[in-house]
């Protein structure tokens, strides 16, 4: 805890610059986290499947560190507890997104253009032998 490591001297950040300071850093080091976690559909990694939970649990991560900020009595163990839930989460809806997309349930959008891509190509290749 904050106590015991002002006791020991050890400088965290909340026993060197404050606790608002300290929860200011948590919830700019949260929105990064975020947001580095919904740029793998962007660079077309994982499906919109991955999206749609990344960003659910995303905007629950910030609201609880939100509430840490505004609330001085509010349990920092939660934001704690909860970082540890949103990173498993995120790495196994990562796993489970790419099982689906190499069993074909769900596609990426670059799939999507490939087919639809190749399909064209072939259209024009059949018109030019008309």
């Amino acid at each position: 805890t904050k106590t015991e490591y002002k006791q020991a001297n050890i400088p965290m950040l909340p026993n060197t610059r404050g606790d608002k300071i300290t929860k200011i850093q948590i919830l700019v080091y949260s929105i990064s986290v975020v947001l580095f976690s919904t740029i793998l559909y962007f660079l077309d990694y994982n499906s919109i499947l991955y999206l749609i939970f990344s960003l659910v649990l995303g905007v629950k991560f910030i609201y609880e560190c939100v509430k840490l900020l505004r609330f001085d009595d509010y349990d920092e163990r939660k934001v704690f507890n909860f970082s540890i839930i949103y990173l498993f989460l995120i790495y196994l809806i990562i796993s489970v997104d790419k099982i689906l997309i190499s069993f074909t349930w769900i596609k990426s959008k670059h799939q999507i253009l490939l087919k639809d891509f190749i399909r064209k190509e072939k259209a024009k290749i059949l018109l030019s032998f008309s």
